[in-house]
């Protein structure tokens, strides 16, 4: 019988020819990525009534290589006349499966819990078997099918920790890149936000409650939480999830990770410190902000830490979100000013680009090391 394609239901069917032409086994096309399971969604035809009352169907899935990996058989099962379907809901009717492995790798692992199949490349034969009251089983009829899985990786969450407590009001969220060996343009993300409510998982809240915050065609892995977002309100709970596309084709969204915003109060000044309080430089970028109320900018070393006094220090300050250079060492070297030993000041009271938001400064001193201070100016006077 020749090759031919056919329609069951909204799918297409692949036929091969047949040993005997009163039998035939049509395999469903699986979808990109599948499971074992998935291969058991057959079509089988039994044309007319004969001498065999007892069948079973057998799977040889062969690797790339044309290596034999995995060989099952289903178990004993009776065959009307008539085209028999046998669907995921249906499956129980060819279990238990008997199935041997020649392949103890990946393959093995993914199918043994229930996976899906890893990318490669697959040719799955099926053999139908039958047998009269007193015979033995016989190769009735087999079809072929190839099947390529592409290797896809999606988005993964990488901070805030999943069930970790945010204080800053824009904390950055960040993630993995999204993978998908059959595409190597540029991938967008979208990052999804809602609110927690009581009794609630953070699988239902993604589902069912609407977005405090979204944005689309984020080209990067990483998003600090806008200033001009819809703010987090203090002690509720937040789940957020990313998903990623390429072309605008689907490439995976990510697991749904959940943080509880609860803001600090900013740094108080110690008692023997100037009159003024002066933030601290970190060595490691912030994960939080510290909150000022003037435009100046008071900013220290660490007491241990020994700075040429004569030291030339570059720095450059800029808007988060933005990345806007509101001053920098660049246009105005001298805008420092250096009040005792480890003590600066920067002035912003004539910067109209200084507004209020956040701000991220980062200064480096003469022995290349870069320092960092995040921070939110409240202007008291709006």
């Amino acid at each position: 019988m020749k090759k031919s394609f056919h329609l069951l239901g909204l799918c297409l069917l692949l036929l091969i020819p047949c040993v005997h032409a009163q039998y035939s086994v049509t395999a469903l096309q699986p979808p990109p990525q599948f499971t074992f399971n998935d291969l058991w969604r057959v079509s089988v035809l039994r044309t007319a009534a004969d001498q065999n009352d007892a069948f079973y169907l057998s799977l040889r899935i062969f690797g790339g290589n044309n290596l034999l990996k995995v060989k099952s058989n289903t178990a004993v099962f009776t065959l009307p006349v008539g085209a028999t379907f046998f669907d995921l809901p249906g499956i129980s009717a060819l279990q238990p499966f008997t199935t041997s492995y020649y392949d103890a790798g990946l393959l093995q692992q993914a199918l043994s819990f229930g996976g899906v199949f890893p990318p490669g490349n697959y040719t799955f034969s099926y053999t139908l078997f039958g047998k009269s009251a007193d015979g033995a089983f016989q190769p009735l009829t087999e079809e072929n099918a190839q099947a390529v899985v592409e290797a896809l990786w999606p988005p993964m969450l990488l901070s805030p920790p999943d069930g970790d407590t945010v204080s800053g009001p824009w904390p950055l969220l960040t993630w993995t890149p999204a993978f998908a060996s059959y595409y190597n343009g540029p991938v967008d993300y979208t990052l999804r936000l809602v609110e927690l409510l009581p009794g609630q998982n953070a699988f239902q809240a993604m589902a069912a409650n609407p977005a405090h915050f979204t944005q689309s065609a984020i080209p990067v892995t990483v998003l600090s939480y806008p200033a001009a977002a819809q703010v987090l309100d203090t002690g509720r709970v937040y789940a957020w999830q990313v998903h990623a596309s390429g072309a605008g084709s689907p490439m995976g969204e990510s697991e749904i990770w959940t943080f509880t915003f609860m803001p600090r109060l900013p740094e108080e000044a110690p008692a023997d410190s100037l009159p003024e309080t002066y933030l601290e430089l970190d060595r490691a970028y912030p994960v939080h902000h510290l909150e000022i109320t003037e435009p100046v900018l008071r900013f220290r070393y660490n007491h241990f830490y020994h700075l040429d006094p004569n030291a030339i220090l570059r720095f450059t300050l800029t808007r988060e979100g933005s990345n806007e250079v509101i001053v920098s060492s660049a246009d105005c070297p001298s805008c420092i000013i250096m009040t005792d030993k480890v003590y600066y000041t920067l002035p912003l009271e004539n910067n109209a680009a200084f507004k209020q938001g956040p701000y991220l400064l980062s200064v480096t001193d003469d022995k290349q090391n870069t320092m960092y201070l995040r921070i939110f100016y409240r202007d008291a006077n709006r």
